[in-house]
């Protein structure tokens, strides 16, 4: 049913289009949703790129599930969506752990020739310790409440009857199985991989986002009361020289593939959720960021980037 739901939003192309201007997909990451009532989890991004004539689809896999399990179900989407358009590939835009399970389903289940870029947004390409830190506070007999009321979740949410898996979650997210993940599922030579990092806590960025190919934006953003500790936390030891992060996810993690710059965002204003962007407005704008970015993927502008190189296999980047 979610399947159906994802698809049935847009019709077949009526004229063949070329290689640039193909189909974006939307995958959600940790928790996610399609849509909840008039809630979107892009909030309002799908819209906004369908009214420019952009052909789109928002996948939706099991929220609390492992990225096997979840890139399982991404999977027999991506096909269903390639069969319904009769695309010869696709445009992948994941946010968070959507990422991972794209690139697990690239690298595992045979999509690298179906797929002409994957694009991730604040995705833990090496881990988070938050993740690290969750599975280290968590002992045996709360996994199976835990993982009953994420089911419960699951299936009010999403429609998908089961998945959850915290703890195979929390391992795949965490930073000490991050090497072993990157070891195993490597890149396809066939797919262009871009990445964005969101910075907040009034973190400038200075360095590492410089190194990006997009100009690091001047803005600054406000970590809303729900990430603020985590975000001290990434951010380390030294007050003076704070790590960039987004509130879940350093900046150092989420470079793969090009590494195209940061967002002035915390990991959820990076999609825009209403619930936590209505407090700390700022002047920069996710969809106007998902529009740029989506327009350079179907007309082939994002392939001219690319003069700083791969940061996937640098060693920095492990």
């Amino acid at each position: 049913m979610a399947v159906a739901a994802a698809c049935a939003t847009t019709p077949p192309p009526q004229a063949p289009r070329g290689d640039d201007d193909l189909p974006i997909v939307l995958a959600h990451g940790l928790a996610g949703f399609r849509s909840v009532s008039t809630v979107d989890y892009f909030y309002r991004v799908p819209a906004a790129l369908r009214a420019d004539g952009r052909r789109v689809f928002v996948t939706t896999v099991p929220p609390w599930g492992s990225v096997p399990v979840r890139a399982e179900h991404l999977a027999r989407q991506l096909d269903m969506i390639l069969r319904r358009t009769h695309a010869p590939r696709l445009h992948v835009i994941a946010h968070s752990m959507g990422g991972l399970d794209a690139r697990y389903a690239i690298s595992k289940l045979g999509f690298g020739g179906r797929i002409a870029s994957l694009t991730t947004v604040g995705t833990p390409h090496r881990g988070t310790v938050v993740a690290d830190g969750y599975g280290a506070l968590n002992f045996g007999p709360t996994h199976f409440i835990q993982d009953f009321g994420a089911d419960v979740w699951s299936r009010t949410v999403n429609g998908i009857e089961k998945g959850s898996d915290t703890q195979g979650l929390a391992k795949d997210l965490s930073a000490r199985f991050a090497a072993v993940f990157n070891a195993e599922v490597r890149d396809d030579p066939r797919v262009r991989y871009y990445s964005f990092a969101g910075r907040t806590l009034g973190a400038s960025g200075t360095g590492i986002c410089d190194e990006a190919e997009w100009p690091n934006p001047d803005e600054t953003d406000i970590a809303p009361p729900a990430l603020v500790t985590t975000a001290v936390l990434l951010s380390g030891l030294d007050p003076r020289d704070p790590i960039p992060n987004d509130g879940l996810v350093q900046v150092r993690s989420a470079r793969w593939g090009i590494f195209m710059g940061c967002l002035p965002a915390d990991h959820m204003k990076e999609v825009g959720h209403p619930v936590l962007i209505a407090s700390f407005p700022g002047r920069w704008h996710h969809v106007d960021f998902y529009r740029r970015w989506a327009g350079e993927l179907v007309t082939g502008k994002a392939r001219t980037y690319g003069a700083h190189g791969s940061w996937s296999d640098t060693p920095a980047s492990r």
